[in-house]
C-alpha cells in the first residue's frame, strides 16, 4: 500500500509537532478468504491530531478491478473537534471519486465538494442545519483509542456524500479488551446500489486492546446483508 505513504504525508504537514505516531496495519476477509488490506494511522501533536485509514483491495477481490479508498481528517486535540478537513478518496473501477469537508475553528461543517457530482449527492445537504454540527467520520474512532470516550454516544457524521448518525455502545469488556458495538442511522446521501451497507440488525463491532499508549483496535467485524467481513489486525 505504497500510497498510503502520500496520504500520510500529508497529516505530517498539518500536524508539524507529531508527537506519538501509530500505524496498525489489518488483514480483510470475507468468509475467511482475503479481500483486502488496511492501515489505521493515528498522529498526535501538541493541539492536533490526524487519522487516516488507506484500503487496499487484494485476494480474490482484486478480480472485479483493483479498488482503493483513502480517509483522513485533522482535529483540535483539546476540542476533539476537526477543525481542517476532512477528505474521502475512492478509486475504483469505474474512476476516482472524492469528497472534501472543511471545519471552521469551532467545529462547523464551512464548506464541502464532491467530484465527480451525481444526481444522489447534487443536493445542497449545507441547507440542513443540522449537517452543518455533524462531526467527521474518523474523530469518534479517535475518541476512543485516545481514551476520551468509551463505547457510548451518538454521533452525527457528515463526509461530504453521506449524512447519518452513529450509535456506539458497549457490547463486551475484560481487564485486556473491550468491544463496541456500532450501528448507523442514515440520513441522506446513500446510493443503496453501490455504498458499503451496515445490517442494523447486528450492526457492526470494534474490539480494542487496552494499553499504555491508548486503545488500539484488534479487530472489525460488519455484518452486511451478503454476510461478514472481519478485519483483523496483523
Amino acid at each position: 500500500m505504497h500510497h498510503i505513504v502520500l496520504l500520510f504525508s500529508l497529516l505530517l504537514t498539518a500536524i508539524p509537532a507529531a508527537a506519538q505516531d501509530l500505524t496498525l496495519p489489518f488483514s480483510v476477509k470475507y468468509k475467511g478468504l482475503p479481500i483486502a488490506d488496511l492501515e489505521l494511522s493515528v498522529m498526535q501533536g501538541e493541539d492536533r491530531y490526524g487519522v487516516g485509514i488507506g484500503v487496499e483491495s487484494g485476494g480474490l477481490a482484486s478480480v472485479f478491478g483493483r479498488q482503493k479508498a483513502y480517509f483522513f481528517t485533522v482535529g483540535d486535540r483539546k476540542r476533539v473537534q476537526p477543525n481542517n478537513h476532512n477528505r474521502v478518496t475512492e478509486i475504483l473501477s469505474r474512476g476516482i471519486r472524492e469528497s472534501v469537508v472543511n471545519w471552521d475553528e469551532n467545529g462547523q461543517v464551512a464548506d464541502y465538494n464532491v467530484n465527480p457530482k451525481d444526481p444522489v449527492h447534487e443536493t445542497d445537504q449545507l441547507s440542513n442545519s443540522r449537517v452543518k454540527y455533524a462531526t467527521d467520520p474518523l474523530t469518534p474512532l479517535y475518541r476512543v483509542i485516545s481514551g476520551q470516550q468509551g463505547c457510548d454516544g451518538q454521533f452525527e457524521v457528515f463526509d461530504g456524500r453521506r449524512h447519518y448518525q452513529l450509535n456506539i455502545s458497549m457490547l463486551d469488556s475484560s481487564d485486556q479488551t473491550f468491544t463496541c458495538k456500532l450501528s448507523v442511522n442514515k440520513f441522506a446521501g446513500f446510493d443503496e446500489g453501490t455504498d458499503f451497507d451496515i445490517n442494523n440488525d447486528k450492526g457492526a463491532s470494534i474490539t480494542f486492546e487496552r494499553t499504555d499508549i491508548g486503545n488500539l483496535p484488534m479487530e472489525l467485524e460488519i455484518n452486511t446483508p451478503l454476510g461478514t467481513v472481519k478485519a483483523v489486525r496483523k
